[in-house]
């Protein structure tokens, strides 16, 4: 079975078993040569001391030269070592039974000679001996070569016990590892067992459900608060969705509604020319409310596919605000509303459409909920590295319980008044997704009785200047427009 076809559990245990087998085997082969070469250097030692020793007992045998062993034989007479002497004529003096078996070592022969200690293994009836062929000095010259040796069954059997033990513990831990891996493996992907099952009750039917916090703060308790959080970002999501739908539907309904009462009335008799323009002046006023709300609708749905496309272009933010006033100065003159300005010319980088728009829905709303002889003082400056418009009111005032929601598609403070002015509750909601647009930011202060403020704050580009704008503006930092004859 491959292992991605296994569960994570499994998956993980399987990983660990292999590491821990790689970490063992390394360890076991370390310990295993670190011991070997241990006792080795220990053997070489004993067998430079019984060099010593037996070179002490070496002489030469009358004026031939001849070198002989003269109390050896206590020394070296044993099962488990021999010693073999080399003179100069190349005889060989042996008091081991097991010494001719043992094939002449020339390498070791040649490095004694040169007057190097040399040592070599070598195997004799399955039997392997450490052997060290050591110069014998006389008078600075080298007269022979004394070779000792020392059998390594205990060196051996030693190896041999901790490579049973090294074999036989290796499994055994793996085993012992696999099933303590699979454990803990399965301890700690309980809660991510639970989370799963938690997460499949949850459908887009009924997103109240949460994970839950867990106890702990670890990365399986912030995976749970990550889900929990895109959870409620969902469910305020599908939330909003369906209650854009509701009202959508009903704000369509309510002229369709009408339109086709209307209708149905001016077909149910003969009716007048004068009535049948009536009607239809009617029906028109209604349509009319329609495709400006489809036109906000539609707005919004482009702008929650994605955001609106922007076409930034260089502007002074204090010629958008005049010529905001110029065109809503009409309307305040028609409802007896002073119309203030106090401008400072602002270099800007954004999309002048896009804000003609916003600044026209904030004053047209501004003068909708403004008493007659009141006034809307609309402001521009730059801040720091923002750049602030206010649209400022003598109006009512909201309420602070609709202070929150004042952004919110279709909500309206005054639900009646809004409808008569043929509003949609859709401006505030397209306003602050295009300032949203702009990387900026638009808010409301208001108390009852004392009006209300929108700002708009948006982000200065320190690469346009003033002049790459309008070159030599110099614009008085108060005007008021002239009131223009009311029609």
């Amino acid at each position: 079975m491959k292992l991605q076809n296994l569960s994570l559990r499994w998956r993980l245990t399987a990983l660990y078993v292999a590491l821990l087998a790689g970490v063992l085997i390394l360890f076991s082969l370390a310990v295993y040569v670190a011991l070997s070469r241990s006792l080795i250097e220990s053997e070489d030692d004993a067998l430079q001391n019984l060099a010593l020793l037996l070179d002490s007992t070496i002489s030469t045998k009358g004026d031939s030269g001849k070198l002989r062993l003269d109390d050896s034989e206590q020394t070296v007479k044993a099962r488990d070592r021999f010693v073999r002497l080399y003179d100069r004529d190349g005889e060989v003096f042996d008091n081991s039974s097991i010494v001719g078996e043992v094939a002449l070592i020339q390498a070791g022969l040649l490095q004694a000679n040169a007057g190097q200690h040399h040592f070599d293994t070598v195997t004799v009836n399955n039997e392997r001996f450490r052997v060290l062929s050591a110069p014998v000095r006389r008078d600075d010259r080298v007269l022979g070569v004394l070779q000792v040796a020392q059998l390594l069954d205990e060196t051996d059997r030693t190896l041999y016990r901790l490579l049973l033990i090294l074999v036989t513990a290796v499994p055994v831990t793996l085993i012992i590892a696999s099933q303590g891996g699979a454990f803990l493996a399965g301890r700690a992907l309980a809660p991510i067992d639970q989370l799963t099952r938690t997460a499949q009750r949850i459908s887009a039917q009924d997103l109240s459900q949460r994970l839950g916090t867990p106890a702990r703060n670890d990365e399986l308790g912030r995976l749970s608060l990550t889900f929990d959080s895109m959870i409620a970002r969902l469910d305020q999501a599908f939330r909003q969705q369906r209650q854009f739908t509701a009202d959508a539907s009903h704000e369509l309904r309510t002229p369709l509604t009408a339109l086709r009462g209307q209708i149905e009335v001016a077909l149910s008799q003969p009716r007048s020319t004068a009535e049948y323009r009536s009607v239809l002046e009617s029906a028109l006023g209604q349509t009319e409310r329609m495709s400006r709300l489809v036109a906000s609708l539609l707005t919004l749905a482009r702008a929650d596919a994605a955001m609106p496309t922007l076409h930034y272009e260089p502007l002074d933010l204090a010629d958008l605000v005049v010529g905001v006033a110029e065109q809503m100065q009409p309307l305040a003159d028609e409802r007896n509303i002073q119309l203030k300005l106090n401008v400072a010319s602002v270099p800007l980088l954004a999309d002048e459409d896009r804000l003609l728009q916003v600044l026209l829905n904030l004053v047209d709303n501004a003068l909708n909920h403004t008493p007659a002889a009141g006034t809307v003082t609309i402001a521009c400056a730059a801040e720091s590295q923002h750049a602030l418009v206010s649209v400022r009111d003598t109006g009512v005032g909201i309420a602070a319980e609709h202070l929150p929601h004042i952004f919110d598609r279709f909500y309206r403070v005054d639900t009646a008044r809004s409808r008569e002015r043929g509003g949609t509750g859709l401006g505030l909601s397209i306003a602050r997704m295009l300032i949203e647009a702009h990387g900026g930011a638009v808010s409301v202060e208001s108390e009852p009785g004392t009006g209300a403020i929108f700002t708009i704050r948006l982000p200065l580009h320190p690469a346009v200047a003033t002049s790459q704008i309008l070159p030599g503006v110099d614009r008085a930092p108060t005007n008021l427009l002239p009131k223009l004859p009311s029609n």
